[in-house]
């Protein structure tokens, strides 16, 4: 697969993250917020997964339970190689940052919208 180009957010990698989004939450992780974000100094999206578990709980745990629920979507997978995401807590400084820039809200079907900066699933 090729690596993604400057601003490239596809909508196979849209549809990715929400597949994701409902296999964590089939797997009763439920992250409190999930957005693709663009990094401009990599000049790449990467999909940030924000669980509040990731604050009290064994980390590597949490993050077993993530692989597992990729392992589950291959397809998925491929798209969301280590490198193009991050699991995160709700204490964790960089969402903390990422989180006063982004100004949302919620448009028809329920889909969540943000700046050029993000595309939201669900953001807490």
């Amino acid at each position: 697969m090729n690596r993604i180009e400057l601003h490239d957010l596809t909508q196979e990698m849209i549809t990715g993250g929400r597949k994701l989004l409902q296999q964590l939450d089939l797997e009763g992780l439920r992250p409190d917020s999930m957005y693709w974000e663009y990094d401009e100094e990599c000049r790449e999206w990467l999909l940030q997964v924000v669980i509040k578990h990731m604050d009290v709980e064994d980390n590597f745990k949490i993050l077993r339970r993530v692989f597992s629920a990729l392992d589950a979507l291959p397809e998925v997978k491929e798209l969301l190689r280590p490198d193009y995401f991050d699991v995160r807590g709700t204490q964790d400084p960089g969402y903390k940052q990422s989180r006063q820039r982004m100004p949302h809200g919620r448009g028809a079907g329920d889909h969540e919208w943000a700046n050029r900066d993000f595309y939201c699933y669900r953001l807490s």
